[in-house]
């Protein structure tokens, strides 16, 4: 796994610059707050993540989450966190959303659940 860097909070490029993992499973990210589902993970890195919902998450705002991990995926970790909405795009398909969240709290209960499912549903897709 890169090296984490220090980034300037104000600036989106530098979140960028993070090594982040694709995963080939749907996982749903949870609010814990309303029990509703926001949206699905997409990517993960061990200080945040980026998902896709129809749902437009105002920027600049904390949610208390989880992710909902199905029994059968053998993860050994769950986790409830709170995270910043950082950003949000229009995904490719238009009734979509993408956000990136970066997790404010529980850093290495986060960080230990990411890398779970790195491990078991990450995918390599670099160029190199």
């Amino acid at each position: 796994m890169a090296e984490l860097i220090d980034i300037d909070h104000d600036s989106h490029d530098n979140l960028r610059l993070r090594k982040r993992h694709q995963l080939i499973f749907n996982i749903a990210v949870i609010d814990t707050a309303s029990g509703e589902e926001l949206g699905k993970l997409v990517d993960i890195s061990t200080q945040g993540f980026m998902l896709t919902s129809i749902k437009n998450l105002k920027q600049e705002t904390y949610k208390q989450l989880t992710f909902k991990i199905p029994n059968n995926l053998q993860i050994p970790h769950s986790v409830i966190f709170e995270a910043e909405v950082r950003w949000h795009k229009p995904d490719v398909n238009p009734e979509y959303e993408l956000t990136g969240l970066q997790v404010t709290n529980s850093l290495q209960d986060f960080k230990r659940v990411s890398q779970s499912l790195v491990r078991k549903f990450g995918y390599d897709n670099s160029w190199d």
